[in-house]
């Protein structure tokens, strides 16, 4: 299906657009409200595209897929080896700024420099290096 207010590709079931927000059915032609002043995608070299739009307190996991491990962004397909972790980081948003915390093991570099322990705020632009992922950060309206 495809969106009447921005043309992006939509699942059939969905309540409203990934990208611009607006609710598929027609009797609610209205923007969702978000709690984020941007709405953010990762696009990764291979063009794989993710949404970031975390809801205030939640967090998108960044990783890799196994039995028992399932992140919102599954980096395990676009990785050179066995780099990714299960749990290599998270996006989350606090008052309408977007941040990103580093949690796996071989770590993630934001406009090559390395993530440390605290979170970092994130901007369109952002170059990040998710061991040997790569991908930036932009906005819906820059996509």
């Amino acid at each position: 299906m495809i969106c009447k207010n921005c043309n992006a590709e939509i699942d059939e079931n969905a309540e409203y657009c990934p990208v611009c927000n607006v609710y598929i059915n027609s009797a609610q032609m209205e923007t969702r409200e978000i709690k984020m002043k941007q709405t953010y995608l990762l696009v990764l070299d291979s063009g794989a595209k993710f949404n970031i739009m975390p809801e205030n307190g939640t967090h998108i996991t960044v990783g890799r897929t196994d039995l028992a491990t399932h992140p919102d962004i599954d980096l395990g397909p676009y990785d050179d080896g066995p780099y990714i972790s299960r749990h290599h980081g998270e996006f989350f948003e606090e008052d309408g700024q977007l941040y990103y915390l580093s949690t796996g093991k071989n770590g993630t570099k934001i406009n090559d420099q390395k993530c440390g322990d605290e979170p970092i705020k994130i901007s369109s632009g952002d170059e990040m290096m998710f061991d040997s992922v790569h991908g930036r950060i932009v906005t819906s309206e820059e996509f």
